[in-house]
């Protein structure tokens, strides 16, 4: 799986990718921005099969990011799922309806990630 992280905690970045791992996700390619614009410098030449975002970051936040994926990615092409410490239901109601594939609050527990994970993963479209 090739997976982009976006979040601008670069320690929480790393936490995760390591718990992705530890839980045994086959990560093959890893790669990493510090905001939603990074993240999509990295789309342009990266098309990760997931992309795991923060919801509050500086420059352009997770929402912002999930509408630009939306518009250049469809749902089976790019799965979103958005991780965030300011989780409401209604958040959570506006990112779905957005196109996320999936909303959890931090902090995560990695089996929880691991399971949603791979349920978007499986999902259709």
């Amino acid at each position: 799986m090739k997976l982009l992280v976006v979040d601008d905690s670069m320690v929480a970045r790393r936490m995760l990718i390591r718990a992705l791992r530890q839980e045994g996700l086959v990560l093959d390619e890893v790669r990493e921005a510090s905001d939603g614009l990074e993240a999509l410098v990295a789309v342009a030449t990266f098309v990760p099969d997931l992309v795991i975002s923060d919801l509050s970051m500086p420059k352009l936040d997770g929402k912002k990011l999930l509408v630009a994926l939306r518009q250049k990615f469809t749902r089976d092409r790019v799965r979103v799922v958005i991780l965030t410490a300011k989780a409401t239901p209604a958040t959570e109601a506006v990112m779905l309806e957005l196109g996320a594939d999936a909303f959890l609050s931090k902090p995560f527990e990695p089996i929880p990630l691991l399971n949603t994970i791979r349920e978007v993963m499986a999902r259709k479209a």
